[in-house]
C-alpha cells in the first residue's frame, strides 16, 4: 500500500525542537514580555517598600495575581461565547 503525502510529512520534524520558525519567534516575544513584566514587578515592589508595609505589599501583589487569573478565565469564556475577534475588539474599544 503506497504512502500518501500526508503521512510522509507528519513524520518529518518541523524545526528545531519541533517548533517552526514562526512559533520560535512567538516564543521569544512571549519570553521577553514575561521577563519585562517580572522585572517591572520587582522594581515596583522596591518602590512600594518605602511607602507601605510588607503585608500590604503582599496583599497588592496577591490581589493582582488573583485578578489576572479571574480575568483570564472570564475573557476566555467570553471569547468562546462571542468569538475571539469580537472579544479583542471589545477589549481594545472605548467604553
Amino acid at each position: 500500500m503506497p504512502e500518501n503525502q500526508d503521512t510522509r510529512n507528519n513524520n518529518k520534524p518541523s524545526g528545531f525542537l519541533g517548533l517552526s520558525q514562526n512559533l520560535w519567534r512567538l516564543a521569544i516575544v512571549m519570553a521577553i514580555s514575561q521577563f519585562s513584566i517580572g522585572l517591572w514587578k520587582w522594581e515596583f515592589s522596591i518602590f512600594l517598600r518605602t511607602l507601605i508595609e510588607p503585608w500590604q505589599m503582599g496583599l497588592v501583589f496577591s490581589s493582582g495575581t488573583f485578578a489576572g487569573i479571574v480575568g483570564g478565565l472570564a475573557s476566555g469564556m467570553i471569547a468562546d461565547r462571542i468569538g475571539r475577534r469580537k472579544t479583542l475588539a471589545l477589549s481594545f474599544g472605548r467604553y
